[in-house]
Formats: C-alpha cells, structure tokens, sequence
C-alpha cells in the first residue's frame, strides 16, 4: 500500500505524541526512583514505602514498555518513509529542519537552566541530591522539552 506524504506525516505525527507521553512518564518514574532510592548503603536515607517504590516501578516498567513499542513503530515507518525518495523529500523539507533546530535549541536551554537550578539549590543548601539523580533528570528534562518542543512548532508551523 503507497503512502501519502500526510498519511506519513500523521502517521509520525501520532507516534510521536505517545512517544513523548511514555518518555516523560519513564524518565519521570527512572528520576524518582534515583531520588527515593539511596545510592550508598552509608547513606541515613528515609526507606521509601511498598506502596511508593511499587508505584514507581509500575510507572517505569509500563513506561518503558510504551516507549519502547512507539520507538519500533517509528523506526519501522522512517524505514519505509527512507525508502521512498519522493516521501522522504517531502518528509525533509526546511521548515522541518527548522522546527527541529528550534527543538533542539529549547533543549539545550532547558538543559542549561536545569544544571543552574541545581547548582544553585546545591550551594545554598536547599536540597542534597546524588549525581545520578541530577543527571538521570537532566536528561528527562532536556529529552522531553525537545520532544514537545519538535510536536508544539511542528503543528504551529504546519497550520
């Protein structure tokens, strides 16, 4: 069956929503797992509840498992929009590299104003978080806004 340029488009487009929805509820749940879970057996930190530590493990698995099907679904249609010269021109065009390299730049903003914030609730004491809690939600952060960025200027560009 051919597919059209705006089959393809839509197609993207509705993989991309759950996608983005099943990244943000992972990464949110793999964070708060990092940040209820202490990382050291040294550490004097408050043993989180069955119920709270069963909550997030359902919301990182269930996550994933999301996730990671809207990810072969989307490779599984770039395959086939690549394989196709006049759909993959269609699908690259520059107001797509646009709407991308303004993602992107929301990202890399978010990331920076992230790694600010905890510096600074760091050095006034405020709050002492692990590394890998910090960088586990630097990540989830950053991959997120891009994310939701990309769909946000991909139908405001569109329209």
């Amino acid at each position: 069956m051919e597919l059209t340029a705006s089959e393809a488009e839509d197609r993207m487009r509705r993989i991309l929503i759950v996608y983005t929805a099943s990244f943000f509820v992972w990464g949110g749940a793999l964070t708060a797992f990092f940040a209820i879970t202490p990382m050291s057996p040294e550490l004097e930190a408050p043993q989180p509840s069955r119920l709270a530590m069963g909550a997030v493990l359902a919301l990182l698995i269930g996550g994933w498992l999301v996730w990671t099907v809207q990810l072969v679904r989307y490779l599984a249609l770039s395959m086939r929009i690549n394989r196709d010269p006049t759909l993959k021109a269609a699908l690259n065009d520059e107001r797509r590299k646009q709407v991308t390299g303004r993602a992107m730049s929301v990202g890399f903003w978010a990331v920076v104003a992230a790694a600010g914030l905890y510096i600074l609730v760091e050095s006034r004491g405020l709050m002492s978080v692990s590394g890998v809690t910090l960088a586990v939600a630097t990540i989830w952060i950053g991959c997120t806004l891009v994310l939701g960025a990309f769909l946000v200027f991909d139908r405001d560009e569109a329209a």
